[in-house]
């Protein structure tokens, strides 16, 4: 394991327990002080990327105390390397596809934070990253309120992952990372299906999608994954996220056959980075 993973492992054990003992946000309104709203539209730090829906302040600002100390409300790419949690835009990016409609979404978000689990979270990258959340045991009526805002706020266009922060995707000294035997059939098993798929219904592409993603957070949350591999991982699918989320949302049935094309180029790839 890196050197930088060993501090931010450590850093991020520190925080989280701090926040336990602490409550994780009080029941003050000192924490993320909001200006003045107008339009839906939240004139703080983030101007002009994040809308707030009318009659939502209130919950807006139970997220702010509640959430804030961990997650910040859109990426921030200056910053990094020194995130505690996933942006909240990001968790809605990552889980409003899955569900077919806000009541499923908000009770998946309740679930969630009553009993976090590393086998029911979408996030499989940053529960690797970030270690996976404690129970927080706010009161469900407040974090019905918070899901219900996740789900409903506009916080723009989030940047885009690929780049600098991500990495790049190098070979192992000149040769390929060795992942397991089942996981590189996996992938090889992935392409077969992807290439005979085929359907008129835009509903399948969107729940290929679901099933694309569900089947490569195994590769991910295998904790036998660590280091310089482990992030190689992280920069290969990252690249196949976009199309994932398309699938999973397209409303358009050429425009899903795109990216599923897309798709498969990409995932293409993995064996000339990954063997077994």
């Amino acid at each position: 394991m890196s050197k930088f993973r060993i501090l931010m492992g450590i850093k991020a054990l520190i925080v989280v327990m701090t926040l336990v003992l602490m409550g994780c946000g009080s029941d003050s309104h000192d924490g993320g002080k909001m200006a003045s709203h107008s339009g839906g539209t939240m004139h703080g730090k983030n101007p002009a990327s994040t809308s707030v829906p009318e009659g939502r302040m209130e919950a807006y600002r139970l997220m702010q105390q509640r959430c804030f100390s961990c997650h910040s409300e859109r990426p921030t790419p200056e910053r990094h390397q020194q995130m505690l949690a996933p942006p909240m835009s990001r968790v809605q990016e990552h889980y409003k596809p899955n569900f077919n409609d806000k009541a499923s979404f908000v009770n998946a978000i309740v679930e969630w934070l009553d009993h976090p689990l590393e086998s029911r979270s979408l996030m499989p990258g940053a529960i690797r990253k970030f270690n996976i959340m404690p129970a927080m045991g706010y009161k469900e009526v407040e974090v019905r309120a918070i899901a219900e805002l996740l789900y409903e706020m506009d916080f723009g266009s989030n940047p885009k992952r690929a780049g600098k922060s991500m990495g790049k995707l190098t070979l192992n000294q000149g040769g390929k990372w060795k992942v397991k035997p089942e996981h590189w059939y996996l992938m090889e098993d992935l392409k077969i299906k992807l290439n005979r798929f085929n359907s008129s219904k835009v509903e399948d592409y969107n729940q290929l999608g679901k099933d694309l993603f569900s089947e490569i957070k195994r590769v991910l949350l295998d904790p036998s994954y660590k280091g310089e591999l482990l992030d190689q991982l992280h920069v290969f699918f990252n690249g196949l996220e976009g199309e994932m989320h398309a699938l999973m949302q397209e409303k358009d049935l050429g425009k899903a056959k795109q990216e599923l094309s897309s798709f498969i180029n990409k995932l293409d790839a993995f064996k000339d980075y990954f063997k077994y």
